[in-house]
């Protein structure tokens, strides 16, 4: 069966956010200590030659990608290890945003191998968390940014490993099947973005242009 996108927007109508406590000053530290982190380290040295210079890279270097629970806040960061996909593009957005980068929060649905599956939900299950990104034995939830390229066009891009998500990839699993777009909190003229050569409205899910006529596992 194909994706179902009415219940992709049900479940996930929107990116993930990391909240912030009422009068919470471990959520005020943590806040500074990533913007502060991100001053020092976060920027290249010397010019841009592209926008992927300006991601902030060093996320990956401070987290390994695991397990979370959800809802996730600031002060959450200080005795976490390991953050998933949601976080890494909240954090990565916030940067950018900060930077003053065009970009856009994208989510996304991956293809992935049953043992790759079968392994992420030990993962969760292990310590008691949610594992409704995984949608099926074939298909999980993913979370990631989209980027300006040249004449108006945007390229997805993995926040977490930090690779061009899109048709084009060797690595089957690395080709969206389906996709949704938003503004990352700016006030745009636009209401539509240039995906693949083919026009995606801001804040719906659509299939990906490579995807259109297949078959697949659906969501569960």
């Amino acid at each position: 069966m194909t994706l179902d996108l009415e219940r992709l927007a049900r479940v996930f109508p929107g990116p993930s956010v990391v909240s912030r406590h009422d009068d919470c000053r471990e959520c005020v530290v943590a806040e500074k200590w990533v913007s502060g982190r991100d001053a020092a380290e976060g920027r290249p040295n010397g010019p841009a030659r592209t926008v992927y210079d300006l991601l902030p890279s060093w996320l990956q270097a401070a987290f390994e990608w695991g397990p979370v629970q959800w809802p996730f806040h600031w002060c959450d960061l200080f005795k976490a290890t390991e953050v998933d996909c949601g976080v890494f593009s909240y954090l990565c957005s916030y940067l950018l945003v900060r930077r003053g980068v065009l970009h856009f929060r994208a989510q996304v649905v991956l293809p992935c191998t049953r043992q790759e599956s079968g392994h992420w939900r030990g993962m969760w299950d292990l310590p008691g968390f949610s594992d409704d990104w995984i949608l099926t034995d074939l298909l999980v939830y993913h979370e990631a940014i989209a980027l300006p390229e040249a004449q108006g066009a945007v390229v997805l891009f993995d926040t977490t490993d930090l690779r061009v998500l899109g048709p084009e990839q060797a690595d089957s699993r690395y080709r969206p099947r389906a996709v949704r777009v938003e503004s990352a909190g700016l006030d745009l003229e636009t209401r539509t973005v240039l995906l693949n050569e083919s026009v995606v409205p801001l804040g719906e899910w659509r299939l990906s242009p490579s995807s259109h006529g297949r078959e697949g596992s659906g969501v569960a």
